[in-house]
């Protein structure tokens, strides 16, 4: 190995690690001690110190491109579906626009995760149109809600 570069495996972990850092799935503090340890035994001789830092800045900076990923699909997921909810489209079809727009986005965001943003949109479009949709001022609700 080149002794001016870092061990592939461990950049590639690091960056792994990262994205299901940036996804939720893991926590840094759990990562970064093994993931150094790791490196060390791969890279003797190298500096640590010096390694950990390079291993944990690719990390960070996966971690923070997959939120920034995940933000981006929930914005267009979002977008997608907003037409068909002023259509007063079935859910299928809701979830599937919502799901079409997770995929275009990379897929990003798990099962649950689409369901969930497309069933707050829709809580979000009916608490704005509720009154519409009721023909009433207040949106028949009770008195004071």
């Amino acid at each position: 190995m080149d002794a001016t570069r870092d061990p592939a495996p461990q950049l590639r972990a690091a960056a792994l690690f990262g994205r299901l850092i940036g996804a939720g799935l893991l926590d840094e503090e759990e990562c970064l001690p093994k993931l150094a340890a790791a490196a060390a035994r791969a890279a003797p001789g190298r500096d640590p110190a010096g390694l950990a830092m390079r291993l944990t800045w690719r990390l960070r900076e996966a971690a923070a491109e997959m939120r920034r990923a995940r933000a981006t699909a929930a914005r267009a997921l979002t977008a997608a579906i907003a037409p068909l909810l002023d259509a007063l489209a079935p859910a299928e079809a809701i979830l599937e626009a919502a799901r079409a727009a997770n995929e275009r986005a990379g897929t990003v965001l798990r099962g649950a995760e689409v369901e969930m943003l497309a069933a707050e949109a829709v809580r979000i479009w009916l608490r704005r149109n509720r009154p519409a949709l009721l023909g009433t001022k207040n949106g028949g609700g009770r008195p004071g809600r």
